[in-house]
């Protein structure tokens, strides 16, 4: 990415207690955003966006780290820019919710349960085909 880091209009918040509030939000989107790369179904890009969000009024380093970060910076560079994903990370994402869905499915026994799995799926792999593909 060079030495330009997008940054946008949105400034620090003045106060300590607040840009220190924005910081443990932050943390916390983030948190809940790395579970999500471990647990089926559990979404990871927009609690990174969230936290993104929330960095950049907070802290300019933490934005910066994430914003530099190989795997969300472009995720998040991606959305800011273009309102969009990039056409490999929506093909990520619907292979994950696949892949969980898949695994989940084979380790419940009950019939009504992987019927439920199945819905929740399609309506996932809906709502992601519904998110922009960016141009390149």
């Amino acid at each position: 990415m060079g030495a330009e880091v997008f940054q946008p209009e949105r400034k620090i918040a003045k106060g300590r207690a607040t840009r220190l509030g924005w910081i443990l939000v932050g943390h916390a989107c983030l948190g809940v955003g790395l579970l999500g790369v471990a647990l089926p179904l559990m979404p990871t890009t927009p609690f990174v966006l969230l936290a993104a969000a929330c960095y950049v009024r907070g802290s300019r380093r933490f934005y910066t780290y994430l914003l530099t970060h190989r795997v969300f910076g472009t995720v998040i560079r991606d959305w800011h820019e273009h309102r969009a994903v990039s056409s490999r990370t929506k093909r990520w994402a619907i292979a994950c919710v696949l892949l969980s869905i898949t695994a989940s499915i084979l380790a419940v026994g009950h019939i009504w349960l992987r019927v439920v799995l199945v819905l929740i799926a399609v309506l996932a792999i809906a709502g992601l085909l519904r998110i922009p593909v960016r141009e390149d």
